[in-house]
């Protein structure tokens, strides 16, 4: 257990000597994340993404998951300043599932539909930004979003953080739900279920 929380980032509860501390963002989701981030900007949209991962096999996106997760998550509204898409969300109450608006809206059983308003955020921040939006394709999304998750992994291993590639395909197939394909760190795929 220790070294799989080693492998994501974290931190197990009950590990000395922070058996308090609270886990740390999970380094491959993490890279995963800023990718997504970066794709909003130059013109994709949240459920575009959030499309492209289910269809990969993963449970949710990047953006169901910050809504369900809540984007206030670590938010301050006191040093709040637009800098970010998802403070310029939670400045506006958009805070996820829980206030039935996130990156999506939501209805009272919690079925998601794409936000216009969520979509002339993204056009707004990004003009501002000086960011040009365009079409960008699905392989696009999932390359830009898996490869930098594949070398992240990596780096992992080449950290000695984790001892084989194994040990990052466990970590990877628990934190996706265990979704049907899974990526390796030497960037093959192979099928969860074989």
């Amino acid at each position: 257990v220790e070294a799989a929380g080693r492998i994501v980032s974290e931190m197990p509860l009950g590990t000395p000597p922070l058996r308090h501390h609270f886990p740390r963002r999970n380094r491959i989701l993490a890279a995963r994340t800023r990718e997504a981030n970066a794709l909003l900007m130059e013109g994709a949209r949240p459920a575009q993404v959030d499309q492209v991962v289910l269809d990969f096999g993963f449970p949710m996106g990047p953006f169901q998951m910050g809504d369900l997760a809540g984007l206030d998550l670590g938010w301050d509204p006191e040093k709040s300043s637009s800098a970010t898409i998802r403070e310029v969300l939670c400045e506006r109450g958009r805070r996820g599932q829980k206030t039935g608006k996130g990156f999506y809206d939501y209805d009272e059983k919690r079925n998601r539909t794409p936000s216009p308003e969520v979509d002339a955020i993204i056009a707004d921040f990004a003009a501002k930004s000086g960011k040009e939006q365009r079409m960008i394709s699905d392989q696009e999304i999932r390359e830009r979003l898996f490869y930098p998750m594949v070398n992240e992994a990596a780096l992992i291993l080449e950290e000695g953080i984790a001892q084989r590639p194994s040990d990052i395909d466990i970590v990877c197939w628990a934190m996706a739900g265990r979704p049907g394909r899974a990526v390796r760190p030497s960037g093959r795929t192979r099928s969860a279920w074989t």
